[in-house]
């Protein structure tokens, strides 16, 4: 008798949750038959816990794949970025609107793609960002090509445990620029016609 639990023990290590022992028979000693019950109460905890921790794993991974998947299609470039500016993670509008593979984009650092920012004024960003409290900021991203477009940067500070991370979603402000310019100039010539129109009436 003894000589099944200590199988059934060996089995249980190896991961075998299912694993049980016989607790009744006029074969084994009382004594034994409540070491079996012993046994496969324990062996019944461990297969409950097991259980549990495979779901919420499932669960996780459920939930990782969802945001991978929200992210992934998002039309914004999100970039996230370490405490010393290195990219860690993007999407696939980061590496369209780059002209990077995401492979390129890890190895770079976010001063290799923002013509505006170095080192030091990462560090200083860095520092005064809050958990839960989002900066907005106006920049200029360098594509591979070498040519720049203006972006609108919404930067949040992610705490993961220990660890510190700069979530930052970039949108191109292309054609917003060019329509304010547009807009401008039309308000200019309108402004120069007025002008125009009431020194020629004097």
């Amino acid at each position: 008798p003894i000589e099944s639990v200590i199988s059934a023990a060996r089995e249980l290590a190896d991961g075998n949750a299912g694993v049980r022992v016989p607790t009744y028979s006029k074969f084994i000693p009382e004594e034994f038959q409540e070491l079996g019950t012993g046994f496969n109460a324990m062996a019944r905890d461990v297969s409950s816990h097991l259980a549990e921790r495979k779901r919420v794993v499932e669960t996780l991974r459920e939930s990782e794949a969802r945001f991978r998947a929200v992210v992934e299609n998002a039309g914004d470039a999100l970039f996230l970025v370490d405490p010393s500016g290195e990219i860690v993670d993007v999407n696939h509008a980061a590496c369209n609107a780059l002209g990077y593979t995401r492979q390129e984009l890890l190895d770079l650092s976010v001063c290799d793609i923002d013509a505006d920012l170095d080192a030091e004024k990462s560090v200083v960003l860095m520092n005064t960002l809050r958990a839960g409290s989002p900066v907005t900021v106006e920049s200029n991203y360098r594509r591979k090509t070498g040519t720049t477009f203006p972006v609108e940067i919404r930067i949040v500070l992610l705490e993961l445990g220990p660890r510190k991370l700069m979530l930052a979603l970039a949108r191109d402000m292309t054609d917003r620029k060019q329509d304010l310019q547009k807009l401008l100039q039309a308000q200019k010539m309108e402004s120069l016609g007025n002008l125009a129109g009431g020194i020629a009436h004097n």
